[in-house]
């Protein structure tokens, strides 16, 4: 076992491939097992199948690129569409929403390479170094993929509001909502209520955490923020969000009311 790695040997089923470098987002976080539901598994699964000439056309090749199992074929299609054109904003937003999905040929599975994976620095911090932290806070918003693609884009702060909705919307789909520590689960069985409870303690930590991070400026701080707000709503729903607001400190709480008005 290794932080933020799930060796192929326990699930058989899951490819990720990994590289001989490794980023500042790959050397910690322990990874949950249990995270992998089979809800997401398609991510991971490997399914080579006999090669097939790629397509001559950037929406073909993005098309493959979205129905791919096997990570691998997923970036190889997402290339090959930037082959065909460079500047395709499509092509080029979806390469970076990949991470470092597919990159090599090992078999084996780093949650880490996930893209989101970056925002686990506001669910637990403790789990890396200071030096850590901030290096992943700022790849969320300093990445040459990223710089690329706001280049390409006509409307800058329209493109990074929602790269930063999609990022922590995957976050809180694959890293809370399918994680099994948060399942609020005894003995195999949960309830509704259970369920939600068990979701409220992450994000009030990321929502603290991030408007507390010392390494983004004010305004990265505020756009995560309502992300993260908006996916905690989608997931808890009014309940759940009833009993984060309560619990949240009111520091937190005046400022996403603030950001609501």
């Amino acid at each position: 076992w290794q932080p933020g790695r799930i060796s192929a040997s326990v699930i058989p089923a899951c490819i990720w491939p990994t590289s001989p470098s490794a980023t500042p987002s790959s050397v910690s976080g322990r990874a949950e097992i249990s995270i992998l539901s089979s809800a997401h598994c398609t991510m991971f699964f490997r399914s080579r199948k006999t090669q097939k000439p790629l397509p001559d056309s950037v929406e073909e090749c993005l098309a493959l690129f979205r129905t791919a199992a096997d990570p691998r074929d997923r970036r190889k299609y997402v290339e090959r569409a930037l082959e065909i054109d460079g500047d395709d904003l499509k092509a080029n937003r979806a390469l970076l929403m990949l991470g470092r999905l597919g990159e090599g040929d090992r078999i084996d599975a780093d949650l880490s390479r996930i893209k989101s994976y970056l925002l686990t620095i506001f669910v637990k911090p403790e789990n890396f170094t200071p030096q850590q932290r901030r290096a992943m806070a700022r790849e969320i918003f300093e990445h040459p993929q990223l710089e690329r693609c706001l280049d390409l884009c006509p409307d800058r702060d329209k493109f990074l509001r929602a790269y930063i909705r999609d990022l922590s919307g995957e976050y809180a789909q694959l890293f809370i909502d399918s994680a099994g520590e948060f399942s609020g689960s005894l003995l195999g069985f949960s309830t509704p209520s259970s369920r939600v409870n068990a979701r409220v303690a992450p994000f009030m930590k990321a929502l603290t955490n991030i408007l507390d991070c010392p390494d983004l400026a004010r305004e990265e701080r505020l756009l995560l923020l309502e992300a993260m707000r908006d996916n905690a709503k989608v997931i808890l729903g009014s309940d759940g969000m009833a009993r984060l607001y309560k619990e949240l400190p009111p520091r937190v709480l005046s400022v996403l009311e603030a950001e609501e008005t």
